[in-house]
């Protein structure tokens, strides 16, 4: 007998991040090491400030691409929908 693992779980695509976004996560890790290398306790918090802040945008900037890639795939299922091809905006509302 073999053994059900459950319900298949579908992984939404990867949506794609900007060049921004990816310099931004660069930063964020160039700053976590200037945490760690900071010898002072000014030092440091002033680091961790600036790391949080690079952080926020990383955030900001990731949430804008998602966004995006949300409003690409909102008009594509519109001209799909004017074309009348249900079965290409079955494929694209299931990504």
């Amino acid at each position: 007998m073999s053994r059900s693992t459950g319900p298949q779980v579908l992984h939404p695509q990867e949506v794609d991040i900007s060049r921004d976004a990816s310099e931004s996560c660069r930063k964020t890790r160039k700053e976590g090491k200037n945490v760690n290398n900071s010898r002072t306790r000014a030092a440091k918090v002033k680091a961790k400030e600036e790391k949080t802040e690079v952080n926020r945008s990383v955030k900001r900037s990731i949430i804008a691409d998602k966004q995006n890639y949300i409003e690409t795939l909102e008009t594509e299922v519109e001209e799909a929908s004017y074309q009348n091809k249900t079965k290409d905006m079955y494929s694209i509302t299931k990504r």
